[in-house]
């Protein structure tokens, strides 16, 4: 379901290898964003490697990349379809012309991996109808939203996935559990190229409807483990998952899921989300 990487200033970009495997895991589309003279550049909707990679390089060029901050994104299609006004990054805005630009200005950049439980309207996919309502609205009480924590925390609960931000001043600033690896922050494993361990998960993997356990505890095995972090989940029948984020997949275990008031927790589909189980 994507994959969002993160080079913030003083950080190198990521090696040519590992773009072109993020591109090669995630290929319905590419799309990047990065901060200059006060504004945020939104460049996007590269469908090939090659078109990628030459927009890229206009920018090394022309701007001083090691004091840059930048958001990359490499799609797989949801809602929508493939289509390159449906590539990331998106700027923060209600109106949908907007969100389809390939080339924008902006004060502030928007990437997101993963699925978002809200039904877009049209033709746009969940990422665009959460921007345009919940993240606009949010923006309408706190013009700045994004640089709180508190703020961010609400969000990884409506979305229960991951998202970034990019200001006009190179901050960034992240919502859900992100892989760092030599100073590049990556949202899931797909910047790896799949080895063979990894082509055992796809052989014996299925998606699944699971519901996050946020608040509340695991009982396994006579041991109580405290839910944080999306770590745990449960299916409609209230077995027991535990998200490996490293591999982007949920494994069942043993265990019973409560509430913060000590009942057995329910599963809620308005929160459920697609993942993909390791049977």
């Amino acid at each position: 379901m994507c994959i969002i990487a993160i080079k913030k200033k003083g950080n190198p970009l990521p090696s040519e290898s590992i773009m072109e495997t993020m591109f090669k895991n995630n290929s319905d589309g590419a799309g990047f964003a990065y901060h200059l003279n006060d504004k945020v550049i939104i460049q996007k909707g590269f469908m090939t490697y090659s078109a990628f990679r030459k927009a890229l390089a206009k920018v090394e060029n022309t701007v001083d990349m090691h004091n840059t901050s930048m958001l990359f994104h490499f799609r797989i299609a949801t809602h929508g379809g493939v289509k390159p006004a449906l590539c990331h990054p998106f700027p923060l805005s209600r109106k949908i012309p907007n969100l389809k630009r390939l080339y924008a200005q902006t004060n502030l950049a928007i990437v997101h991996n993963g699925v978002i439980p809200i039904e877009p309207k049209g033709d746009i996919s969940d990422t665009m109808e959460y921007i345009r309502t919940n993240l606009v609205d949010r923006s309408n009480k706190c013009s700045e939203f994004y640089r709180s924590k508190r703020q961010r925390k609400a969000i990884l609960a409506e979305i229960n996935s991951k998202m970034a931000f990019l200001d006009c001043n190179g901050n960034v600033y992240t919502v859900g559990e992100f892989i760092e690896d030599n100073g590049i922050m990556y949202s899931n494993s797909s910047y790896k190229e799949r080895t063979f361990s990894f082509s055992i998960f796809d052989d014996y993997t299925s998606f699944k409807m699971l519901c996050p356990v946020d608040e509340g505890y695991i009982v396994s095995g006579g041991k109580m483990t405290e839910c944080e972090f999306v770590q745990y989940y449960i299916d409609r029948q209230g077995r027991v998952y535990e998200y490996e984020f490293e591999f982007d997949v949920a494994f069942q275990i043993p265990g019973t899921a409560y509430n913060v008031n000590g009942m057995p927790a329910l599963f809620d589909e308005d929160y459920g989300i697609y993942m993909s189980i390791v049977m």
